[in-house]
């Protein structure tokens, strides 16, 4: 499990006494918790198609206590790379999410942008 510092608040010593930095000082440090594993598919059909290993990266997001798995196969991209990419992806996703519920497109009569638009 790897823990990394994201920043710190400053806050009010007298009004947060339990946040006590130094003498003089109180914050408050907001973290984000990872969990990096690898995992290998082991049903009969992966193991005949010679399936890849996965890698597990698992996120918590603090502001609302959820757990988030993603499953990839990018190796090189750090943690909190592969979390933040899932991130913006879901953003992409929930800003088309209403376009696509309400218009009622049966078939395309082209492939070229101009078929599409019209």
């Amino acid at each position: 499990m790897y823990s990394l510092d994201a920043s710190a608040i400053d806050l009010s010593l007298e009004l947060f006494p339990w946040a006590a930095h130094r003498d003089d000082t109180a914050n408050v440090k907001l973290s984000v918790a990872l969990s990096d594993q690898i995992i290998g598919l082991t049903s009969t059909h992966a193991m005949k198609r010679n399936a890849p290993k996965l890698r597990l990266v698992r996120y918590m997001d603090f502001e609302t206590g959820k757990v988030y798995e993603f499953l990839t196969n990018h190796y090189e991209l750090a943690s909190t790379t592969i979390a933040a990419i899932y991130k913006d992806r879901r953003q992409v996703e929930l800003f088309f999410k209403p376009i696509k519920q309400n218009l009622k497109i049966k078939s395309f009569v082209g492939l070229s942008r101009n078929a599409v638009l019209t």
